[in-house]
């Protein structure tokens, strides 16, 4: 199987890109917990 290197090369981009992508998703659900908890220990 001949793989084109250009299309791994692409591939492996938007790989990355989505990983990187839901990585910061994650990293904002976290935050808006953490802020959610804060305001009702406040109230």
């Amino acid at each position: 199987m001949a793989a084109n290197p250009d299309v791994n090369t692409v591939a492996d981009e938007q790989g990355r890109q989505q990983t990187r992508a839901g990585l910061h998703g994650h990293q904002q659900q976290a935050q808006r917990k953490r802020a959610a908890e804060l305001t009702q220990q406040a109230a």
